[in-house]
């Protein structure tokens, strides 16, 4: 067993020993091209005689692609910049709107504890069609009242705020429209 990592190990010692010759192989490649590459500007310097006002020309040219290039990136960033206010302006809006939700569900849960109550004394008061759903589908028998409109008699000589409804199964319960 020990022969065979042996073996094994000497075999990768090989492979990388070829490894390591073929990227020495590569990188002097890479040195020559590099050299290469080195004195071009010089053979270009050399076969290319630039006067002053030549010179003033390509830096020229050079400076205008530079700046070029910086309009590019300070469009790029006004244009994040006005995404991100667009984004922090949508944000407060929310927030703004998820304040409303909240307050608006407290009044529903406020209006909601106020029905229950309402209901033992056997008249509701309802601005929200909301409770008048509810009352509906309760199985209880409401009537409507609008503000200004006089109470049935009957239902206002009926009417015990102590005792609750006397009716016991299905309640007849005051709805008043406001």
């Amino acid at each position: 067993m020990s022969d065979k990592m042996i073996s094994k190990v000497e075999n990768d010692n090989v492979q990388k020993q070829v490894d390591v010759n073929s990227m020495s192989k590569k990188i002097k490649i890479l040195r020559i091209w590099l050299l290469k590459i080195s004195k071009t500007p010089d053979i270009i310097r050399e076969n290319m005689p630039c006067n002053g006002s030549e010179k003033m020309v390509l830096e020229n040219s050079v400076l205008v692609t530079f700046l070029r290039q910086l309009k590019s990136k300070a469009e790029n960033l006004v244009t994040e910049r006005d995404a991100l206010e667009e984004l922090r302006t949508q944000s407060k809006e929310f927030l703004a709107q998820q304040t409303d939700v909240k307050i608006t569900m407290f009044k529903i849960w406020s209006l909601g504890a106020a029905c229950c109550v309402a209901i033992f004394a056997r008249v509701i008061i309802v601005s929200s069609g909301l409770l008048l759903t509810r009352l509906l589908f309760s199985g209880a028998h409401p009537f409507l009242w609008c503000k200004g409109e006089e109470l049935p008699p009957d239902i206002a000589a009926g009417m015990n705020f102590v005792e609750g409804p006397s009716e016991k199964q299905n309640p007849r319960i005051g709805v008043i429209l406001v």
